[in-house]
């Protein structure tokens, strides 16, 4: 996960530079056979976040296509980002796609249980396709997490 990434790369900058008396970069530079995961992930998620602030200018347009576009590919890139998946299901929505709304949201909240936003969102798209009981359950949660 993104967050064990990021605690490997603080132990490497902490520990391995006092252990070769050099710059982490050059450190990395001698040794970079171990690391080249490391790299690509950080990489990957650069180009993650790229894509969806690119999709949050298109949202702001009010251009739900190029936005799901540019969030499809933040999520390829990074599959935890919990804010992609949700603003992907806020454009679906927008274009009245309530089931692939539901299934962004789903994951968004498999991502995080305590999302109470991807919740109500949720409860929404389920009353527009008339699933009321899963709409009840949905808004429940959320008001339980509001608390």
């Amino acid at each position: 996960s993104a967050y064990l990434r990021k605690i490997k790369v603080r132990k490497l900058q902490k520990l391995t530079p006092k252990i070769q008396n050099c710059k982490f970069d050059e450190y990395l530079a001698k040794n970079f056979e171990y690391f080249p995961q490391l790299v690509i992930d950080q990489t990957q998620l650069i180009r993650s976040k790229l894509f969806y602030h690119k999709a949050m200018s298109h949202i702001k347009e009010q251009n739900h296509s190029k936005a799901i576009f540019n969030l499809n590919n933040s999520i390829k890139l990074d599959s935890n980002f919990k804010d992609a998946y949700f603003h992907l299901a806020l454009c679906y929505m927008q274009q009245d796609q309530y089931k692939p709304a539901i299934d962004s949201l789903t994951k968004s909240i498999e991502i995080d249980q305590n999302f109470r936003e991807a919740y109500r969102q949720r409860g929404l798209c389920y009353g527009k396709i008339d699933k009321l009981d899963k709409s009840v359950i949905d808004f429940n949660i959320a008001l339980l997490l509001n608390h």
